[in-house]
């Protein structure tokens, strides 16, 4: 019967002008009846809504027949969701399990790194000479490859054409977000060096900066050379620090004088700087003629 009422449609015997009775409408719409209900049988009660107001109104209440009905075809355990911080706890504990140390400290960050190492010498103070022996003098290669990396952008945004100038207002306007980014970076580095107490190290890196900050392009307009100047400022402000705070002794303070000495011509900032070098070392040699 389902093929012969999915082929070709069969022309009456006799003519009717009622379509709805005709023998191919009656057993199309006798095979639709029994499939409702086939199906109705299958189907679940049907929820009928609430008003807003009821249902904000609504308490605790144990589950009703529809509840239990609805359970019934709840999603399997596997596909349950699991939120996203217990996600990445459950992924955290199961990368750190089964990791040598070694390995795992080149994933984390320098501020976990520096919690580490902080709970590691607190756990075991017998370890802290043997810690403070190892820890090397900070490598300050990196540091001057940033600077002149950064420097090499500015000169990259400047003009390249024999008619456009390289120093007017046109060409600072193009620049200065890198001379700012510039800046940014030489500031941080030397905050660096001076949290971690680093002051012979610091003044490696000023009188290294000194000479790069130096090649960054002067400007025809005076207040466009504020930022070079703020860098220089900079730098002499974290020599002095260096020079208050660190234990240098009188050799390694008579090497500082000479290179400084040389940069003296770069900016006035620094004469501050050798000032407290020669005041220094005059009154040190007169505690030593006494």
């Amino acid at each position: 019967m389902v093929i012969q009422a999915r082929g070709r449609r069969q022309i009456p015997l006799t003519f009717s002008p009622d379509i709805t009775r005709s023998p191919l409408r009656q057993r199309i719409q006798g095979l639709q009846y029994e499939m409702q209900q086939h199906n109705s049988r299958l189907m679940l009660p049907i929820q009928t809504r609430s008003s807003p107001r009821k249902r904000l109104t609504l308490s605790d209440t144990p589950p009703s027949a529809h509840g239990i009905a609805s359970s019934l075809y709840s999603p399997s355990p596997d596909r349950i969701r699991i939120s996203p911080l217990a996600k990445r706890q459950k992924i955290e504990n199961c990368s750190v399990n089964g990791v040598d140390p070694e390995i795992a400290i080149k994933a984390i960050s320098k501020k976990q790194l520096e919690n580490v190492m902080e709970k590691l010498l607190l756990n075991h103070p017998e370890l802290r000479q043997e810690v403070s022996r190892l820890v090397p003098t900070p490598d300050l290669s990196h540091m001057e490859e940033e600077l002149n990396f950064l420097k090499k952008n500015i000169y990259k945004s400047l003009p390249n054409t024999r008619l456009e100038s390289k120093t007017d207002s046109l060409a600072y306007n193009r620049v200065s977000l890198h001379l700012q980014t510039f800046k940014k970076r030489l500031v941080e580095s030397s905050k660096s060096l001076t949290d971690g107490e680093q002051f012979t190290s610091l003044v490696d890196y000023c009188i290294m900066a000194w000479g790069v900050v130096k090649a960054t392009p002067e400007w025809d307009n005076p207040p466009h050379n504020s930022i070079r100047k703020s860098c220089f400022k900079h730098l002499s402000t974290s020599v002095m620090k260096a020079l208050k705070d660190g234990k240098f002794s009188r050799d390694q303070l008579v090497s500082i004088q000479k290179k400084l000495n040389n940069l003296k011509g770069d900016s006035d900032e620094l004469m501050v700087c050798i000032k407290f070098l020669d005041f220094y070392l005059a009154d040190s040699r007169k505690s030593t003629a006494l």
